[in-house]
């Protein structure tokens, strides 16, 4: 395998099938994933909100979750008119030692979720439907990523507040 598959099965990992050849997800199996990672990240976001120290900074994070809930909700409409349903995804959420460690996590939860809107819709240039919710997916995404990065930004790593 040379270099450039290699790096493209790094990369695009769900596009490799080992003989060198592109292998395009299924645009619903994209809403699909999509659906699944907004509905994880507002339920952690509720998750940390409930344990965050002060209570204007459970607000925002409520604020965004609520904001990831109605894009999911979105998402999964356009699932079930296609398919018929949609499973609500379950998975553990992620604690954190303390208030900075929960934001940490939530940022880069928050690169992931957009890492993956931005690689798929690039492949889906040629399904104009799926590639368009994924921009409006994605263009709502940036003042959650400029909130989340501006609460880890005055959160305090060494505190001990849980």
């Amino acid at each position: 395998m040379g270099g450039w598959s290699k790096l493209r099965e790094l990369l695009f990992p769900e596009h490799g099938g080992g003989d060198g050849a592109s292998h395009p997800a299924e645009p619903m199996e994209i809403l699909v994933g999509l659906f699944e990672r907004l509905e994880h990240l507002a339920r952690q976001l509720e998750f940390h909100a409930e344990a965050a120290p002060y209570p204007h900074v459970g607000a925002q994070l409520r604020r965004i979750a609520a904001e990831k809930h109605e894009q999911a909700r979105w998402v999964r409409s356009l699932i079930e008119r296609e398919r018929g349903w949609a499973r609500t995804p379950s998975g553990e959420l992620a604690a954190g030692k303390n208030h900075w460690a929960r934001l940490m996590q939530d940022v880069r939860d928050q690169a992931e979720l957009e890492n993956f809107i931005v690689a798929h819709e690039l492949r889906l240039a040629d399904d104009p439907e799926t590639s368009e919710i994924l921009r409006r997916i994605k263009g709502a995404q940036d003042p959650h990523r400029r909130h989340l990065a501006r609460l880890l930004a005055v959160a305090d790593p060494q505190a001990t507040q849980t």
